[in-house]
Protein backbone atom coordinates (compact mmCIF):
# COMPACT_ATOMS: atom_id res chain seq x y z
CA UNK A 1 0.00 0.00 0.00
CA UNK A 2 1.32 3.47 -1.23
CA UNK A 3 2.46 5.57 1.97
CA UNK A 4 1.06 3.43 4.70
CA UNK A 5 3.29 5.68 7.58
CA UNK A 6 2.78 8.98 8.80
CA UNK A 7 6.18 9.84 8.08
CA UNK A 8 5.24 9.02 4.40
CA UNK A 9 1.93 10.94 4.35
CA UNK A 10 3.59 14.32 5.62
CA UNK A 11 6.18 14.00 3.01
CA UNK A 12 3.81 14.41 0.42
CA UNK A 13 2.15 17.05 2.45
CA UNK A 14 5.00 19.08 2.93
CA UNK A 15 5.96 19.04 -0.92
CA UNK A 16 2.48 20.16 -1.98
CA UNK A 17 2.45 23.05 0.48
CA UNK A 18 5.80 24.28 -1.12
CA UNK A 19 4.64 24.17 -4.16
CA UNK A 20 1.52 26.67 -2.86
CA UNK A 21 3.95 28.55 -0.94
CA UNK A 22 5.94 29.29 -4.09
CA UNK A 23 2.52 30.12 -5.95
CA UNK A 24 1.90 32.46 -3.37
CA UNK A 25 4.48 35.20 -3.72
CA UNK A 26 2.81 37.84 -5.92
CA UNK A 27 5.34 38.43 -9.25
CA UNK A 28 6.79 41.56 -7.01
CA UNK A 29 8.73 39.61 -4.79
CA UNK A 30 9.82 37.05 -7.52
CA UNK A 31 12.67 39.06 -8.80
CA UNK A 32 15.62 40.44 -7.20
CA UNK A 33 16.44 40.82 -3.57
CA UNK A 34 14.17 42.56 -0.81
CA UNK A 35 16.21 44.75 1.62
CA UNK A 36 18.20 41.35 3.11
CA UNK A 37 15.81 38.63 2.23
CA UNK A 38 16.89 36.22 0.01
CA UNK A 39 15.52 36.33 -3.43
CA UNK A 40 12.29 34.00 -3.89
CA UNK A 41 13.75 32.37 -7.05
CA UNK A 42 17.13 31.71 -5.36
CA UNK A 43 15.25 30.28 -2.05
CA UNK A 44 13.27 27.79 -4.51
CA UNK A 45 16.46 26.82 -6.47
CA UNK A 46 18.19 26.00 -3.10
CA UNK A 47 15.69 24.10 -1.34
CA UNK A 48 14.99 22.20 -5.08
CA UNK A 49 18.69 21.70 -5.36
CA UNK A 50 19.01 20.37 -1.70
CA UNK A 51 15.39 17.99 -1.85
CA UNK A 52 16.64 16.34 -5.23
CA UNK A 53 19.88 15.49 -3.51
CA UNK A 54 18.84 14.25 -0.23
CA UNK A 55 15.85 12.24 -1.72
CA UNK A 56 16.18 11.46 -5.26
CA UNK A 57 19.83 10.98 -5.45
CA UNK A 58 20.75 9.64 -2.02
CA UNK A 59 17.54 7.82 -0.79
CA UNK A 60 16.17 6.90 -4.10
CA UNK A 61 20.21 6.48 -6.47
CA UNK A 62 18.58 8.26 -8.97
CA UNK A 63 20.28 10.80 -11.37
CA UNK A 64 19.61 14.25 -10.17
CA UNK A 65 16.94 16.96 -12.12
CA UNK A 66 19.29 17.74 -14.93
CA UNK A 67 17.78 21.77 -14.65
CA UNK A 68 18.38 22.07 -11.12
CA UNK A 69 21.56 20.33 -11.19
CA UNK A 70 22.81 22.81 -13.87
CA UNK A 71 22.14 25.45 -11.21
CA UNK A 72 24.11 23.87 -8.23
CA UNK A 73 27.09 23.47 -10.81
CA UNK A 74 26.96 26.67 -12.24
CA UNK A 75 26.24 28.18 -8.45
CA UNK A 76 29.08 25.98 -7.15
CA UNK A 77 27.04 25.87 -3.68
CA UNK A 78 23.83 25.37 -2.78
CA UNK A 79 24.24 27.17 0.20
CA UNK A 80 25.70 30.20 -1.72
CA UNK A 81 24.64 33.81 -1.63
CA UNK A 82 23.21 34.96 -4.52
CA UNK A 83 24.48 36.66 -7.21
CA UNK A 84 23.17 38.24 -10.46
CA UNK A 85 24.98 35.12 -12.25
CA UNK A 86 23.04 32.83 -10.36
CA UNK A 87 19.64 33.62 -9.56
CA UNK A 88 17.47 31.76 -11.75
CA UNK A 89 13.95 32.84 -13.57
CA UNK A 90 11.32 31.98 -11.30
CA UNK A 91 9.33 29.97 -13.80
CA UNK A 92 12.11 27.94 -14.81
CA UNK A 93 13.16 26.98 -10.97
CA UNK A 94 9.30 26.29 -10.25
CA UNK A 95 8.86 24.04 -12.96
CA UNK A 96 12.77 22.19 -12.15
CA UNK A 97 11.30 21.75 -7.79
CA UNK A 98 7.71 20.28 -9.52
CA UNK A 99 10.09 17.34 -11.14
CA UNK A 100 11.96 17.06 -8.25
CA UNK A 101 9.01 16.78 -5.98
CA UNK A 102 6.99 14.47 -8.61
CA UNK A 103 10.30 12.10 -8.56
CA UNK A 104 10.88 12.32 -4.71
CA UNK A 105 7.03 11.28 -4.23
CA UNK A 106 7.31 8.18 -6.13
CA UNK A 107 9.96 7.09 -4.44
CA UNK A 108 8.62 7.94 -0.76
CA UNK A 109 5.39 7.05 -1.35
CA UNK A 110 6.34 3.61 -2.65
CA UNK A 111 9.42 2.96 -0.33
CA UNK A 112 8.46 0.43 2.55
CA UNK A 113 9.75 1.01 6.09
CA UNK A 114 12.57 -1.71 6.12
CA UNK A 115 13.79 0.64 3.01
CA UNK A 116 13.50 3.88 4.76
CA UNK A 117 15.59 2.53 8.01
CA UNK A 118 18.79 1.42 5.58
CA UNK A 119 21.52 3.82 5.47
CA UNK A 120 21.11 6.78 2.33
CA UNK A 121 23.62 6.33 -0.86
CA UNK A 122 26.05 9.35 0.71
CA UNK A 123 28.92 10.17 -1.42
CA UNK A 124 32.60 9.41 0.60
CA UNK A 125 33.04 13.19 0.77
CA UNK A 126 29.80 12.77 3.47
CA UNK A 127 31.89 13.05 6.58
CA UNK A 128 29.59 13.07 10.12
CA UNK A 129 26.75 12.35 7.50
CA UNK A 130 27.92 8.87 6.97
CA UNK A 131 25.27 5.89 7.62
CA UNK A 132 22.52 8.40 7.99
CA UNK A 133 19.06 6.86 7.58
CA UNK A 134 16.70 7.48 4.49
CA UNK A 135 13.91 8.25 6.91
CA UNK A 136 15.99 11.11 8.52
CA UNK A 137 16.69 12.38 5.11
CA UNK A 138 12.67 12.43 4.68
CA UNK A 139 11.97 13.97 7.96
CA UNK A 140 14.79 16.39 7.38
CA UNK A 141 13.52 17.71 3.91
CA UNK A 142 9.99 17.97 5.65
CA UNK A 143 11.79 20.12 8.45
CA UNK A 144 13.83 22.03 5.53
CA UNK A 145 10.11 22.33 3.17
CA UNK A 146 8.51 24.24 6.10
CA UNK A 147 11.30 26.39 7.27
CA UNK A 148 11.56 27.95 3.94
CA UNK A 149 8.17 27.92 2.81
CA UNK A 150 7.85 30.13 6.25
CA UNK A 151 10.66 32.36 4.67
CA UNK A 152 8.70 33.19 1.61
CA UNK A 153 5.64 33.84 3.80
CA UNK A 154 7.43 36.82 4.88
CA UNK A 155 8.82 38.15 1.53
CA UNK A 156 4.67 37.68 -0.02
CA UNK A 157 3.79 39.55 3.14
CA UNK A 158 5.68 41.82 2.59
CA UNK A 159 4.14 42.19 -0.73
CA UNK A 160 0.75 42.40 0.69
CA UNK A 161 -0.29 39.04 0.14
CA UNK A 162 -2.59 37.32 2.19
CA UNK A 163 -1.46 34.60 5.17
CA UNK A 164 -1.11 31.39 3.36
CA UNK A 165 -1.94 29.65 6.11
CA UNK A 166 0.62 27.30 6.94
CA UNK A 167 1.36 24.38 7.74
CA UNK A 168 -1.68 23.82 5.22
CA UNK A 169 -4.60 21.75 4.66
CA UNK A 170 -2.01 18.49 5.61
CA UNK A 171 -4.44 16.44 4.03
CA UNK A 172 -2.41 13.14 3.37
CA UNK A 173 -1.43 13.51 6.81
CA UNK A 174 -4.34 14.58 9.00
CA UNK A 175 -6.40 11.22 9.25
CA UNK A 176 -6.35 9.16 12.25
CA UNK A 177 -3.01 6.61 12.43
CA UNK A 178 -2.49 2.98 12.78
CA UNK A 179 -1.71 1.43 15.95
CA UNK A 180 1.28 -0.05 14.94
CA UNK A 181 2.85 3.00 12.33
CA UNK A 182 6.50 2.85 12.64
CA UNK A 183 7.09 6.57 11.79
CA UNK A 184 5.40 7.87 15.11
CA UNK A 185 8.06 8.26 17.25
CA UNK A 186 9.83 10.37 14.49
CA UNK A 187 7.19 12.26 14.08
CA UNK A 188 7.37 12.96 17.80
CA UNK A 189 10.93 13.21 17.97
CA UNK A 190 10.81 15.72 14.67
CA UNK A 191 8.48 18.03 17.03
CA UNK A 192 10.60 17.98 19.96
CA UNK A 193 13.28 19.00 17.64
CA UNK A 194 11.11 21.82 16.01
CA UNK A 195 10.64 23.17 19.72
CA UNK A 196 14.59 23.31 19.60
CA UNK A 197 14.33 25.22 15.97
CA UNK A 198 11.85 27.96 17.71
CA UNK A 199 14.16 28.26 21.11
CA UNK A 200 17.15 28.87 18.38
CA UNK A 201 15.43 31.88 16.50
CA UNK A 202 13.87 32.91 19.21
CA UNK A 203 16.72 34.04 21.21
CA UNK A 204 18.80 35.89 18.73
CA UNK A 205 15.93 38.12 17.07
CA UNK A 206 16.59 41.61 17.61
CA UNK A 207 13.72 43.73 19.54
CA UNK A 208 12.25 45.58 16.44
CA UNK A 209 11.38 42.22 15.01
CA UNK A 210 9.99 41.06 18.58
CA UNK A 211 7.84 44.84 18.72
CA UNK A 212 6.76 44.56 15.34
CA UNK A 213 8.03 47.71 13.93
CA UNK A 214 7.89 46.33 10.11
CA UNK A 215 4.55 47.01 8.66
CA UNK A 216 2.78 43.93 7.45
CA UNK A 217 4.70 41.65 9.60
CA UNK A 218 2.98 39.96 12.68
CA UNK A 219 5.45 41.22 16.19
CA UNK A 220 7.68 38.10 16.82
CA UNK A 221 6.21 37.66 20.43
CA UNK A 222 2.39 37.59 19.22
CA UNK A 223 3.66 34.98 17.03
CA UNK A 224 5.64 32.86 19.95
CA UNK A 225 2.21 33.32 22.02
CA UNK A 226 0.51 31.92 19.15
CA UNK A 227 2.32 29.08 18.39
CA UNK A 228 3.07 27.92 21.97
CA UNK A 229 -1.50 28.05 22.33
CA UNK A 230 -1.71 25.02 20.33
CA UNK A 231 1.17 22.76 21.90
CA UNK A 232 0.24 23.36 25.27
CA UNK A 233 -3.44 22.87 24.85
CA UNK A 234 -3.06 19.45 23.42
CA UNK A 235 0.35 18.36 24.51
CA UNK A 236 0.31 19.62 28.12
CA UNK A 237 -3.49 19.49 29.17
CA UNK A 238 -5.08 17.06 26.85
CA UNK A 239 -2.41 14.42 26.38
CA UNK A 240 -1.23 15.01 29.96
CA UNK A 241 -4.27 16.25 32.08
CA UNK A 242 -1.45 19.41 33.07
CA UNK A 243 -2.84 23.19 34.05
CA UNK A 244 -2.47 25.57 31.47
CA UNK A 245 0.88 26.90 31.39
CA UNK A 246 0.79 30.30 33.82
CA UNK A 247 3.14 32.84 32.14
CA UNK A 248 1.30 31.74 28.87
CA UNK A 249 -2.47 32.65 30.13
CA UNK A 250 -1.10 35.79 31.35
CA UNK A 251 0.23 36.34 28.05
CA UNK A 252 -2.76 35.28 26.71
CA UNK A 253 -4.78 37.49 28.34
CA UNK A 254 -2.73 40.92 27.39
CA UNK A 255 -3.01 39.47 23.60
CA UNK A 256 -5.77 41.29 21.45
CA UNK A 257 -7.40 40.44 17.68
CA UNK A 258 -5.32 42.89 16.36
CA UNK A 259 -1.66 41.31 16.88
CA UNK A 260 0.49 43.74 19.19
CA UNK A 261 3.54 42.95 20.78
CA UNK A 262 4.14 41.16 24.23
CA UNK A 263 6.24 41.43 26.53
CA UNK A 264 9.16 39.28 25.68
CA UNK A 265 10.98 37.80 28.64
CA UNK A 266 7.55 36.25 29.48
CA UNK A 267 6.99 34.67 25.91
CA UNK A 268 10.72 33.02 26.07
CA UNK A 269 9.64 32.18 29.60
CA UNK A 270 6.40 30.09 28.32
CA UNK A 271 8.69 28.72 25.71
CA UNK A 272 10.91 27.02 28.09
CA UNK A 273 7.76 26.72 30.45
CA UNK A 274 6.05 24.36 27.53
CA UNK A 275 9.06 22.30 26.19
CA UNK A 276 9.69 21.14 29.69
CA UNK A 277 6.06 19.98 30.23
CA UNK A 278 5.69 18.87 26.60
CA UNK A 279 9.38 17.22 25.44
CA UNK A 280 9.62 14.37 28.41
CA UNK A 281 5.96 13.11 27.31
CA UNK A 282 6.43 13.05 23.10
CA UNK A 283 10.13 11.48 24.26
CA UNK A 284 7.83 8.16 25.32
CA UNK A 285 5.12 8.21 22.58
CA UNK A 286 4.09 4.66 21.25
CA UNK A 287 2.56 4.47 17.58
CA UNK A 288 -0.44 2.98 20.27
CA UNK A 289 -0.36 6.35 21.83
CA UNK A 290 -0.16 8.21 18.46
CA UNK A 291 -3.04 5.98 17.65
CA UNK A 292 -5.47 7.96 20.67
CA UNK A 293 -8.49 9.56 18.82
CA UNK A 294 -8.08 13.44 18.30
CA UNK A 295 -10.51 15.74 16.96
CA UNK A 296 -9.45 18.40 14.70
CA UNK A 297 -12.02 19.64 12.12
CA UNK A 298 -12.65 15.67 10.93
CA UNK A 299 -11.12 12.92 13.24
CA UNK A 300 -7.59 12.31 13.63
CA UNK A 301 -5.09 11.58 15.94
CA UNK A 302 -2.30 11.82 18.34
CA UNK A 303 0.19 11.64 16.15
CA UNK A 304 -1.44 13.39 13.20
CA UNK A 305 -1.98 16.62 15.55
CA UNK A 306 1.74 16.12 16.40
CA UNK A 307 2.66 16.30 12.36
CA UNK A 308 0.51 19.35 11.83
CA UNK A 309 2.54 20.92 15.38
CA UNK A 310 5.80 20.32 14.11
CA UNK A 311 5.15 21.97 10.53
CA UNK A 312 3.42 24.60 12.66
CA UNK A 313 6.09 25.51 14.83
CA UNK A 314 8.91 24.89 11.95
CA UNK A 315 7.38 27.40 9.51
CA UNK A 316 7.05 30.05 12.19
CA UNK A 317 10.38 29.61 12.71
CA UNK A 318 11.34 30.22 9.33
CA UNK A 319 8.90 33.15 9.19
CA UNK A 320 10.84 34.61 12.10
CA UNK A 321 14.01 33.61 10.39
CA UNK A 322 13.31 35.51 7.96
CA UNK A 323 11.68 38.43 9.86
CA UNK A 324 15.16 38.43 12.15
CA UNK A 325 16.97 39.02 8.88
CA UNK A 326 15.87 42.17 7.95
CA UNK A 327 17.20 43.84 10.40
CA UNK A 328 20.54 42.02 10.01
CA UNK A 329 20.73 38.61 11.51
CA UNK A 330 22.92 36.10 10.30
CA UNK A 331 21.09 32.64 9.02
CA UNK A 332 21.00 30.73 12.27
CA UNK A 333 20.98 27.55 9.71
CA UNK A 334 17.84 26.42 10.06
CA UNK A 335 17.21 23.62 10.63
CA UNK A 336 19.75 22.23 12.75
CA UNK A 337 20.94 18.87 13.39
CA UNK A 338 17.23 17.19 14.28
CA UNK A 339 19.44 15.30 17.08
CA UNK A 340 16.20 14.23 18.39
CA UNK A 341 14.99 12.57 15.19
CA UNK A 342 18.24 11.26 14.83
CA UNK A 343 18.43 9.49 17.93
CA UNK A 344 15.07 8.16 17.62
CA UNK A 345 15.86 6.21 14.31
CA UNK A 346 19.48 5.02 16.02
CA UNK A 347 17.16 2.92 18.93
CA UNK A 348 15.70 1.10 15.72
CA UNK A 349 16.76 -1.96 14.31
CA UNK A 350 17.49 -1.91 10.50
Amino acid sequence: MPADTLLQRLFLDAQEEFLKAIDHVPNPGRGGAIGSLNPASWTVAHLASTHDAWINVFCAEDDPEPWIDAWYEANGDRNAPPTDDTLPAYGDVRASFERVAENAARWVEHASWEELLRPAALPPEAGAWAGTRRAYLVARAVAHIYIHAGELSVLASLMAADDLGLPGDLQHSSPPTAEDDPSVPVIAALLRDAFVEMRRIAVVTPTPAVEGAMDRLNPVSHTVVHVLQREDRFWSQVAQGNEPNAALAKLAEGASAEPKPLPWGDCLDALDGVEWAVSPWLGTVTPQVGATPMKWRDDSSYAAQMARSATHLLAHAGEIQAHASLYGVQSIGQPGPLARVSEVLAGMPS
